[in-house]
This record gives structure tokens, C-alpha cells and sequence, in this order.
């Protein structure tokens, strides 16, 4: 019987953390109960670093492994690419398992990984090969390979989408022609279309000056989160924001000014005040 003792051949970022996990006690012929298919019959054994009972499915499918025991205890646990080095399948079989199982992307084996090694692959001498393989030459040869099999991810404005430009907000005339709201914005900002304001007065009251806004440090922000442990999704959504866009945006650096009111919800979510959060000048 193999367990789950064996190390990764990598730098141990991808081991198993809350184990051991056993193969279940079975042969062939015995009945167990899978999470998947229900009570199912074992075919044979998988062949991966940790031996696993199979079940066939259907009459003519093929073997499909048995959602029972340790293998349940790991996908609910562990790191997606953990359980899949550790039982020798696919990273999207491991996902498929959580979506049956009810696992949250960021379990307690994820969250982990995320924290510890976030970044650690972006360091000064990967980042130099990297730009030292964009080449204008290959970036010429890449975009006309994406053109040639339909993978520009463009979106082709015609004269009357290019009309509705600043008549409506990015929102409603991304719904109304079909691509997104940041598509819209980047084509006003392309030919100096002022975006839409319903009501002018208090448009240039709040965003008419400076004075109205704070300008804040992005990297104080990172700092602060990463202390914490939360993900740009937890912060977003104690903020009471409902997607992470509002909060990705002031920690990436695009914008160093912000309204107190958004400032003081960053704050409160992070546990901190708002001073802490403001660029000295």
C-alpha cells in the first residue's frame, strides 16, 4: 500500500502538508461508496505515486477514480496541484473533484501556498529572461500568429458604436454593443471623448478639485493585506464591494488619489486607520 510519504521532485512547494493519506483496504470485486457515483465496484488500482481504488464507468467508459476515504480528506484540504502530483492525475481533474465535493477555490492547503510563495516565482533575475525573450522581432511573430488563428481578442469599433461614445456611461454602452466597460473607457481615452456625467453640478463639485480626495500609498495597502493574510476578494468583500475590481485598481497603483469614503472603508477592512494608509508628503 503506497502512501503519501514520497516528496515532490521540486522545491517541496507542492508536497502534501496535512497528511498521511492511505489507500483505502480493498480488492477488487469489493463495493465502495464513492461521493461522485455512489456505491460503485473496484476495477483496479491506479498507478500513481499514492495507489488508488478505480470504478469503470458506465458500460464502455473508462476508469474513473473512487471519491471515498483519504482522497476526499486531501481534495478538501489540500492544494489542487498537491493532490494531483501526489495521485497522478490531471490539475482539472482535481478541480472537478471540488466542484462535487463543494470545495472553496481557497481552501486551508491553497491559502497557504498563496501566502508563503506569492511572488517568490517574479524575481529580478526572471523577470531580466523574460523581457530578454520579448524580442520586437518574436512580439511581431506571436501577434501575427494570434491573428492568423483568431486569437486577437480585439474588439473592431465601427463609426456608429464610435458615436455613442460620452452619450451614455462605459457600463451601459459596453451592455448595448457587447464588450466590456474598461474597452469602452480605453476607446474614449483614444479619441479624447469625455466620459458621460448625468448630473454635471455634483460631478464638479466631487471631482473637480483635489481637495475632495486623499492621495494614498498602493504599497501600504499591500503591506497591510499581506500582514493580515487576505486575498484582494476578502478585502473587497468586508469593504462591501461585490466583485475585487474597486480594490485591485487602488492596490496596483493605476490611481493615488481616492474619496475619504473609500479610503475609510480600505481602513476599516484592513484594521487600521487611514492615516496609516496615506503617502507622506
Amino acid at each position: 500500500m503506497r502512501t503519501s510519504q514520497t516528496k515532490s521532485k521540486h522545491d517541496g512547494r507542492f508536497d502534501l502538508k496535512f497528511g498521511p493519506y492511505h489507500s483505502p483496504r480493498a480488492r477488487r470485486g469489493q463495493r465502495l461508496f464513492c461521493e461522485n457515483l455512489g456505491t460503485v465496484k473496484v476495477c483496479k488500482f491506479s498507478d500513481g505515486p499514492i495507489s488508488w481504488p478505480l470504478c469503470t464507468v458506465g458500460q464502455r467508459g473508462g476508469p474513473a477514480f473512487i471519491l471515498c476515504g483519504d482522497l476526499v480528506k486531501a481534495v478538501r484540504n489540500e492544494a489542487a496541484e498537491a493532490v494531483a502530483r501526489a495521485w497522478g492525475v490531471h490539475s482539472a481533474t482535481v478541480s472537478r473533484w471540488r466542484q462535487i465535493l463543494g470545495v472553496e477555490r481557497f481552501n486551508r492547503g491553497t491559502h497557504e501556498l498563496f501566502l508563503k510563495y506569492q511572488g517568490k516565482g517574479l524575481t529580478a533575475e526572471a523577470t531580466a529572461r523574460g523581457r530578454a525573450m520579448q524580442t520586437p522581432d518574436k512580439q511581431i511573430k506571436w501577434g501575427r500568429q494570434r491573428s492568423k488563428e483568431g486569437r486577437t481578442g480585439k474588439w473592431h469599433w465601427t463609426p456608429y458604436a464610435d458615436s455613442l461614445l460620452g452619450t451614455m456611461s462605459d457600463h451601459e454602452l459596453a451592455d448595448r454593443v457587447g464588450c466590456s466597460a474598461r474597452t469602452v473607457a480605453l476607446r474614449r481615452r483614444e479619441l479624447n471623448v469625455p466620459p458621460f456625467i448625468k448630473n454635471p453640478l455634483v460631478a464638479a463639485g466631487i471631482r473637480g478639485s483635489r481637495k475632495a480626495q486623499l492621495n494614498f500609498s498602493s504599497e501600504k495597502l499591500l503591506a497591510r493585506r499581506l500582514k493580515l493574510g487576505l486575498f484582494q476578494t476578502q478585502v473587497s468583500a468586508k469593504c462591501g464591494w461585490k466583485t475585487p475590481a474597486m480594490y485591485q485598481r487602488l492596490e496596483s497603483g493605476l490611481q493615488h488619489w481616492a474619496t475619504p469614503k473609500v479610503l475609510n472603508r480600505v481602513a476599516a477592512a484592513l484594521s487600521c486607520s487611514v492615516e496609516e494608509l496615506l503617502r507622506r508628503a
